[in-house]
């Protein structure tokens, strides 16, 4: 599982994660992260005393309308509340949690918590498309602070964007195309994701010859 201490890349900071899956903690290194092989459950928070903050993202199929149901009861939704244990041992400046929508109580309970420690906390639903990412993902947030307030951050892409009295407002969602910088032919962009499909071609409506 991976829990970042300082995920902040381009802002001066530096980022430790926690991941117990051997090929992914290659492709975290071959990527640039410092990564500790270990479980982020049994491992002493202790060890990473005096970080800044703490990004968690902990496991979702428990929680997921797609997963299991069954919440914390769950074969890894237990994982939950384990970013709760680490923030009250360190008491990292930031903390940033993200999960599926059906955490959010969770997310709530832990966010009461964290004030009686001395943060400022929010806790909603963002929508990852608001923010420059190629996917409508929904995702329940928790933010909290020792040293400001905090608050819902404001989005900066829109679906529809609109011009207003103080400028040309926010840009235009970002497509998965955009983000490669491919330009598909102009029937893909009413043809259903080839995952739906079952089927990797991507060929023009009526095409009925072979690859």
């Amino acid at each position: 599982r991976m829990w970042d201490a300082n995920e902040a890349h381009g802002v001066g900071l530096t980022d430790i994660g926690i991941e117990w899956d051997r090929d992914a903690c290659l492709t975290r290194r071959a990527a640039g992260h410092l990564t500790v092989q270990a479980d982020v459950a049994t491992y002493p928070p202790e060890a990473f005393t005096g970080v800044t903050g703490l990004i968690a993202s902990p496991p979702c199929p428990d929680f997921s309308t797609a997963g299991s149901g069954l919440g914390r009861a769950g074969e890894s939704g237990w994982l939950v509340d384990v970013p709760r244990r680490w923030v009250e041992t360190l008491r990292p400046e930031w903390v940033a949690c993200e999960q599926v929508p059906g955490a959010l109580p969770i997310w709530r309970e832990h966010a009461h918590a964290y004030r009686e420690l001395g943060y400022s906390t929010w806790c909603g639903i963002l929508n990852s498309a608001g923010f420059g990412v190629p996917q409508t993902r929904k995702r329940a947030i928790l933010l909290a602070s020792q040293v400001g307030q905090v608050g819902p951050p404001a989005p900066t892409h829109a679906q529809d964007p609109k011009a207003d009295l103080f400028g040309p407002g926010r840009k235009p969602w970002v497509t998965m195309a955009d983000a490669l910088g491919y330009a598909p032919a102009p029937w893909c962009l009413d043809r259903p994701a080839t995952t739906l499909c079952g089927d990797p071609r991507v060929s023009p409506p009526g095409w009925r010859g072979r690859p």
